[in-house]
């Protein structure tokens, strides 16, 4: 379908384990053009369930025909989704980009990785954009704290994904030790999280030596809290995005306006 001109806006759905939320985008600056929509996962976490809620947001944001992008919480290669770590088995083998069209009627859809999506954005337009195109080189680290950990790699500019969020911590994956939702589930203090994310990215840094660790989701935004518990040789930033970062990358996408 040929998509409506909508002046470099795109709407961006960013689906999570917890939550989906979803807003406009302007592409030219990165910036929430709408009011930010959150509902929480359906449970079980099905495509078709899933589905059912992105066509409930496009008919929110009275968005049909026009252009949309999906991120998903799992390994996407050729439109295809590989994993399911926090979201329903089913998924495993899903050509995301037919069954979100046919579903929604988007003209144009995108499905990218949750943590890339977030990444590209903080990196175009967040706490990342010293080290875009490979203005200053370096290897930076964005990695999201939120139901699961996400992680995506800069190297001088260019992106590589990684699940990073699966290495091994006392024979227990780190993202289920580490991600932000077990700090309500344990009532972990500030202190004691802390040096649960500080364990993670000091391991992450023995394998890889990033120059910058940018820390995302949700949780960043109490970064004054915990970062002075993180201690890694690498610079700590919090991701200056928060939570539109996912849907400001995954919106950007649907517009091809990723480089």
């Amino acid at each position: 379908n040929s998509c409506v001109n909508t002046e470099g806006h795109a709407l961006g759905i960013d689906f999570g384990g917890s939550q989906l939320k979803a807003g406009i985008i302007d592409c030219a600056t990165g910036a929430l053009v709408s009011t930010k929509h959150e509902t929480p996962t359906p449970k079980p976490s099905t495509p078709a369930a899933v589905m059912a809620e992105l066509d409930n947001i496009v008919h929110h944001f009275d968005w049909h025909g026009r252009p949309l992008g999906v991120t998903v919480p799992a390994v996407v290669r050729n439109q295809v989704v590989l994993s399911a770590a926090n979201i329903d088995k089913s998924w495993i083998g899903v050509h995301a980009v037919d069954a979100v069209k046919t579903a929604t009627g988007a003209c144009s859809v995108a499905i990218k990785n949750d943590a890339a999506a977030a990444g590209w954005a903080e990196m175009q337009w967040g706490a990342g954009k010293p080290w875009q195109k490979g203005a200053t080189p370096g290897v930076v680290f964005i990695i999201t704290l939120g139901t699961g950990i996400g992680s995506v790699i800069f190297v001088n500019g260019h992106m590589l994904t990684a699940e990073l969020g699966h290495l091994q911590f006392n024979s227990t994956e780190s993202e289920k030790y580490a991600a932000a939702i077990v700090k309500s589930k344990e009532n972990l203090s500030w202190r004691e999280y802390g040096e649960r994310v500080n364990w993670y990215l000091q391991a992450v840094e023995t394998l890889f030596a990033p120059d910058v660790f940018i820390i995302g989701g949700g949780v960043s935004e109490y970064h004054d809290l915990f970062f002075h518990y993180l201690q890694p040789k690498a610079q700590v930033l919090p991701a200056s995005f928060g939570n539109v970062a996912g849907i400001a990358g995954i919106a950007c996408a649907a517009l091809g306006t990723w480089s």
